[in-house]
C-alpha cells in the first residue's frame, strides 16, 4: 500500500526498478500512481514481478516507454485502473483520500499486498475491500447533540 505522486524529477517516474536476479521478487500492489510522466519503469529485471491493484491518475505512460515488459505470469494488468484517488489537499501534501475516490474499495487483501495499519494507524479494511494506496478512508459517525 503506497502512494506515490507528484514527482517533480527529471525522470518523472514513480517507481523505477532494476536487476538481473531471476531468483528475486518484486511486489507492487494496492498503489496509486499520481501525477506522473511514467508510472513504472522496469530495467532488465528478470525475476518474478507481481503487480496488482494500481491505480493511476494523470499519468502519461503507466510503463515508460523503453521499459522491459514485466517479467511471470503473476503481473496481472487486467487488476490496474485509471480514476482520480480524490486527495484531501494533494498541493499541500495531504494526500488522505475522499470519499468516492476510485482508490477505495478497490484493492486487494490477498497474500502479499496487505498491509495493516494505513499510514495513520487505522486497521484495514474499513468497507467491503481494502482501499488502494497509503491511507485507508475511515468514515466518522458524528451523532447528533440534542439538548432538553
Amino acid at each position: 500500500h503506497n502512494t506515490l505522486a507528484d514527482d517533480t524529477q527529471s525522470q518523472n517516474t514513480a517507481l523505477y526498478y532494476d536487476g538481473t536476479s531471476a531468483g528475486d521478487e518484486l511486489f507492487i500492489g494496492n498503489t496509486i500512481f499520481a501525477n506522473h510522466v511514467n508510472g513504472i519503469r522496469n530495467n532488465n529485471f528478470t525475476g518474478m514481478a507481481h503487480a496488482r491493484h494500481l491505480l493511476f491518475y494523470n499519468v502519461t505512460n503507466e510503463q515508460a516507454a523503453g521499459s522491459t515488459a514485466f517479467p511471470g505470469a503473476p503481473s496481472d494488468t487486467t487488476t490496474w485502473i485509471t480514476g482520480n484517488p480524490l486527495f484531501v489537499d494533494a498541493a499541500n501534501g495531504d494526500y488522505h483520500i475522499l470519499p468516492g475516490s476510485a482508490a477505495q474499495d478497490a484493492g486487494n487483501g490477498e497474500a502479499g499486498y496487505t498491509y495493516s495499519p494505513d499510514v495513520d494507524g487505522d486497521t484495514r479494511p474499513q468497507g467491503a475491500e481494502y482501499d488502494i494506496g497509503a491511507d485507508e478512508l475511515v468514515y466518522a459517525l458524528y451523532l447528533p447533540l440534542i439538548v432538553k
